[in-house]
C-alpha cells in the first residue's frame, strides 16, 4: 500500500510538472491570430461579373430568337 501512495505522489508531481511546463510553453508562445488579423483580404476575382455578363447577353440572344419565330 506504501509503493501506491508513493506512486500516486510522484504522478501527481509529474502531472504538476507538465502543467507548469505546458503553462509555460503557451505563455511564450506568439500569438498567431493577432498576426494573421492583420493580412489584406484578397482582392475580387472579376470571373463572376464575366460570367453573370456573358448569361445576360446569351439570354437577350435568346430572347430575341424567340420573339423572330
Amino acid at each position: 500500500m506504501q509503493q501506491r501512495i508513493e506512486t500516486n505522489g510522484q504522478l501527481a508531481a509529474a502531472a504538476k510538472d507538465a502543467a507548469a511546463q505546458a503553462k509555460s510553453t503557451v505563455e511564450g508562445a506568439n500569438d498567431a491570430l493577432a498576426r494573421n488579423a492583420s493580412v489584406p483580404a484578397p482582392s475580387h476575382s472579376p470571373v463572376p461579373l464575366i460570367v453573370a455578363v456573358t448569361l445576360s447577353l446569351l439570354a437577350l440572344l435568346l430572347i430575341r430568337q424567340l420573339r423572330r419565330r
